[in-house]
């Protein structure tokens, strides 16, 4: 059933090989906060058209933007849903700050920490309420996590979307 697939996919070139893999690892980095899954995912899609050249480029411009799109939403929801949670321009922004500070100091996990933290605590200072402060950070976790798994989920069908293309 699956033998003319699996017979495809043994027959490509040592580009598009490496290009499916590292697809995979772009879709597999989306959901890991603070690794630009779909950057990455765009750098390989146009890298294998300018070596190969397979696809047209109106795909490769489509599939690419499409990468990049869920990118930069990834980047924006965690203040859109701190901003949503209650939590100021500034908290949001001060968080994102401390999340950068978090990356550089222990990766990926004190990026979602600096990020969550940081909104907490100039909430619990500007709003002096445990409670908004604690919804601020909540919704801001939330929206990271929410979006981590939406664009794991975008880069998946971009990553078969491009295999069907490209292999068959």
């Amino acid at each position: 059933m699956f033998e003319p697939f699996v017979e495809s996919l043994l027959a490509v070139d040592l580009p598009t090989a490496t290009a499916i893999v590292l697809l995979i690892i772009a879709v597999i980095s989306g959901l890991v906060p603070g690794i630009p899954g779909g950057l990455i995912a765009s750098v390989v899609i146009v890298s294998h058209w300018y070596v190969v050249g397979v696809l047209d480029p109106l795909f490769v411009a489509i599939l690419a933007g499409f990468a990049l799109l869920t990118g930069i939403l990834d980047i924006l929801a965690g203040v859109v849903a701190g901003e949503k949670g209650g939590a100021s321009r500034v908290a949001t922004s001060i968080g994102v700050i401390c999340g950068f500070i978090g990356l550089i100091s222990t990766g990926i996990f004190g990026l979602f920490l600096g990020m969550v933290g940081g909104i907490f605590v100039v909430e619990l200072v500007r709003q002096r309420s445990t409670d908004k402060a604690f919804r601020s950070a909540l919704y801001s976790m939330i929206g990271i996590l929410a979006s981590n798994i939406f664009q794991a989920t975008i880069l998946g069908f971009i990553t078969v979307g491009w295999v069907v293309l490209v292999v068959f």
